[in-house]
């Protein structure tokens, strides 16, 4: 079973800073924090224009995964170590963060037969 934890920060003050903050700060400490406890993967990055080209209202997402039931990710998140990562990520924004945990399934792509024939 794949958890997915998605957050989401809104465009703030700074949104250099948040991606710099991220980056430098927070990315460590979700490693050293949620690793332990089932993080296989993960990946954040700033966001792009939508495709009216409208301004997306979020500077940056991140997508976490673990390879634990949800109740264990939960119960991760809910623990000391889990509310300093939390309380770090609320501090690299004037705007909060919003974030959703879903069961996800993970579609590999299959090979193109056609080009692989070439």
């Amino acid at each position: 079973m794949t958890v997915c934890l998605t957050v989401l920060y809104p465009r703030g003050s700074d949104p250099d800073g948040l991606y710099r903050r991220y980056r430098d700060e927070h990315a460590a400490l979700v490693e050293e924090i949620l690793r332990p406890v089932g993080l296989v993967s993960w990946s954040f990055g700033r966001t792009l224009p939508l495709l009216d080209k409208s301004r997306n209202p979020y500077e940056l997402i991140a997508n976490l995964y673990f390879e634990r039931p949800p109740e264990e990710v939960l119960a991760a998140l809910s623990s000391p170590a889990g509310e300093r990562l939390a309380k770090h990520a609320l501090s690299l924004t004037d705007q909060g963060m919003d974030s959703f945990l879903s069961v996800v399934d993970i579609a590999a792509l299959q090979p193109d037969e056609r080009r692989s024939s070439q």
